[in-house]
């Protein structure tokens, strides 16, 4: 299966989130960590010539519960 991105804004301030990326075909929400295999994809995406679609500032950035 072939993913696609998008960049997140922080919907208090308007700043981009720059250490995760959403993957939209499942709303994952990938933080920019080396060990995780979805970052890890995300980076070969990146350097396959792919580009993370901009944000939305409407997003609300949801973390994932514990």
């Amino acid at each position: 299966m072939t993913y696609t991105y998008k960049k997140l804004k922080d919907p208090h301030t308007g700043e981009d989130i720059n250490d995760m990326i959403l993957r939209k075909e499942d709303g994952a929400w990938i933080p920019f960590n080396e060990q995780n295999r979805d970052y890890q994809a995300y980076k070969e995406f990146l350097e396959n010539g792919g580009v993370a679609d901009e944000a939305d500032p409407t997003l609300e950035f949801i973390p994932p519960s514990s």
